[in-house]
């Protein structure tokens, strides 16, 4: 019996490192020093198709551009603009653009600070399965950043789905 809580206590504890490296990843704390992601910059006719797909209402190249101006990479580093990508996005579902939404109202980039806004752009990402927003929620929930600490929420789950992809981007990071 001790065993199966030795057990638990290990998993939670491997849970706890996983969404603290997540956090540190999703904020943009933690980049790859030496990956492709860190080092490629657009050059003017990427950059030029990538905003007439975004234009079009390409929800990926809504995103990709949000990310390009919350980075600065190739443009000038401009939070409003990362916001209007996203949110183009996000309001055609696409997952990933409502987790970066909702983590710019979370820290305030571009947005003022809205932990509600926060929640229900995390929230509709994990709604649609989104191991990644699932495993924010959760620890948005289980530390009460932004919303009403609770315990019943938090589930180990998403953790578990997330593990290959968050143990490759610590690798890369680490490198």
């Amino acid at each position: 019996m001790e065993s199966i809580h030795i057990y638990k206590r290990n998993i939670r504890t491997a849970a706890y490192l996983i969404m603290l490296c997540a956090g540190l990843i999703l904020s943009g704390a933690c980049t790859p020093a030496n990956s492709e992601e860190s080092a490629a910059t657009l050059n003017y006719e990427e950059l030029t198709l990538l905003r007439e797909q975004a234009e079009e209402g390409n929800a990926t190249a809504q995103t990709n551009l949000g990310e390009i101006y919350r980075f600065g990479n190739g443009v000038r580093q401009n939070y409003e603009q990362a916001v209007r990508w996203y949110r183009k996005a996000a309001e055609q579902n696409e997952p990933l653009a409502q987790i970066y939404l909702g983590y710019m109202y979370h820290l305030g980039n571009g947005v003022p600070q809205n932990s509600f806004q926060a929640e229900y752009w995390i929230r509709s990402a994990a709604e649609q399965n989104e191991p990644w927003a699932q495993n924010n929620l959760g620890a948005m929930y289980h530390y009460g950043s932004g919303v009403q600490q609770s315990y019943d929420i938090v589930t180990e789950e998403p953790l578990l789905k997330m593990m290959p992809m968050l143990l490759l981007r610590l690798e890369r990071i680490l490198q």
